[in-house]
């Protein structure tokens, strides 16, 4: 079986939907891996350390849709990409089924089974699939990040010789995954 991993094209989107690490895992389970050339540029991972891992560069999108059993890729699929999926082949992502129904329905259309990483159920038995608790983590701690170089003052305490700058208060709204980072 092939899966084909493929590069995202959205602007501003750095995740990756497989790292080396990923690859060498994915070939121990019985699969074949082919990247799309550059997908992981933006992560700084290069084609060669997919190689390494034992991955087949494919230079275009096209090519790894056409090959690929199953692709894997961060975000939804556009309706382009789903036109050149193989029929009964497989899509794993982070495609929102409750909105994008024109893909839903496209996707159905052509027999395509499509998993949505952020409807698995965030249980103890899938667990190592939760792929929203992870991301929701890092965007709680971005956000924090981004609203601190946003405020005109300080974050922290700072006690000097020159004197004490107290530190700036914050208010963190949700306590759900994000919200527990940010407090952290």
């Amino acid at each position: 079986m092939i899966i084909g991993v493929l590069k995202e094209a959205q602007e501003g989107e750095n995740r990756v939907a497989a790292t080396p690490q990923t690859v060498k895992d994915l070939i121990k389970g019985g699969f074949e891996v082919h990247v799309q050339s550059n997908t992981g540029t933006p992560s700084f991972i290069s084609d060669e350390e997919y190689q390494n891992s034992g991955a087949k560069i494919i230079q275009d999108a096209a090519s790894v849709l056409k090959e690929a059993d199953a692709v894997i890729k961060v975000g939804s699929p556009s309706l382009d990409e789903i036109d050149q999926l193989r029929s009964n082949s497989v899509y794993i992502s982070l495609i929102q089924t409750t909105i994008e129904l024109d893909k839903v329905k496209r996707l159905a259309q052509k027999n395509i089974s499509a998993f949505s990483m952020h409807l698995i159920p965030r249980t103890t038995l899938a667990q190592s699939m939760d792929a929203l608790s992870s991301q929701a983590n890092v965007a709680g701690y971005k956000a924090v990040l981004i609203g601190a170089m946003h405020l005109p003052v300080y974050m922290p305490l700072l006690m000097t010789a020159a004197g004490t700058i107290p530190p700036a208060k914050v208010l963190i709204i949700g306590a759900g995954v994000a919200g527990l980072q940010a407090i952290a």
